[in-house]
């Protein structure tokens, strides 16, 4: 399995997410129902801020997730899973459906995934 983390120069059409709050596990978050509106080719920019998301999954689809950058290169963009009360493990994005290197996350700070066995940022099964 190739998974890409590349910083992206182009956009060919993007859809505009807003930091949540707080997003559930069981209903998906702004950033689940943006890659589910998704199509191949699609890029989802994310707004400075920091998303409470995690299980969050491409679906196998060929997408950019881009968070913002400040003109000195500080990543403004964070995901993190901080304070979700889970039973067993949980990570920020999994990755299992066939991903290509054309699943791309860029300009992300990932942070706050739960896991003992396996990564609590990204996990990539085949």
């Amino acid at each position: 399995m190739h998974l890409a983390l590349t910083i992206l120069t182009l956009i060919s059409s993007a859809f505009l997410v807003t930091p949540a709050v707080c997003a559930s596990r069981t209903a998906g978050g702004f950033i689940q129902r943006a890659i589910n509106a998704a199509s191949d080719g699609d890029v989802i920019q994310l707004a400075a801020g920091t998303y409470n998301e995690n299980e969050i999954n491409t679906a196998g689809k060929q997408i950019t997730i881009q968070g913002e950058v400040a003109t000195d290169g500080t990543l403004l963009t964070t995901i993190s899973g901080a304070g979700f009360d889970i039973d067993d493990e949980s990570c920020i994005f999994t990755f299992n459906s066939g991903e290509t290197p054309a699943t791309i996350l860029s300009h992300l700070k990932i942070t706050g995934g739960v896991a003992t066995k396996y990564s609590g940022a990204i996990q990539i099964h085949d």
